[in-house]
């Protein structure tokens, strides 16, 4: 089940990305927290827009080892954009992840599979350059996290 919830998660992200036209692409670059196990991390992301409010964003994000523990998780989340104010909109987000736990030492990895809740601001400082953040709750059986990211995207 885990692998093919990741497969589909790839496929509907790389059909997107290839569908997309000039103009509806943008790449980014992220820094965050996660608040579970209270580490810094980094991340990259794809956004690709369908409609002028609709959004779908592939992301990895990395956060740092703190106190034996590395984590990574892969995102797939969907944006609707309300414009607030000129240059300015703010959205909810909802999507899945998949996350994995490196335990130094014999501990070994753990993987999970879960939903993202949240909202997030994005100011277009120009037609190509977009600074945001993000509140995300990561949710799944017996782990919750929530993470703030702070990032900026280059549309093509």
């Amino acid at each position: 089940m885990r692998k093919f919830l990741l497969s589909l998660m790839c496929l509907v992200s790389a059909v997107c990305i290839a569908r997309a036209e000039s103009g509806d692409i943008a790449v980014g670059v992220q820094m965050g927290h996660g608040s579970y196990w209270n580490q810094i991390g980094l991340g990259a992301k794809v956004q690709v827009s369908f409609s002028d409010a609709l959004r779908l964003e592939p992301a990895f994000n990395y956060y740092f080892r703190q106190d034996d523990m590395a984590t990574w998780d892969v995102d797939v989340n969907l944006h609707y954009l309300f414009d607030v104010a000129d240059s300015f909109a703010i959205y909810p987000l909802g999507g899945l992840f998949v996350s994995n736990w490196d335990l130094k030492g014999a501990k070994g990895s753990e993987t999970r599979f879960g939903a993202n809740l949240g909202a997030g601001a994005e100011y277009a400082i120009t037609d190509v350059v977009s600074l945001g953040g993000e509140l995300r709750y990561m949710l799944t059986g017996d782990f919750r996290q929530l993470v703030t990211s702070v990032g900026v995207t280059f549309r093509f």
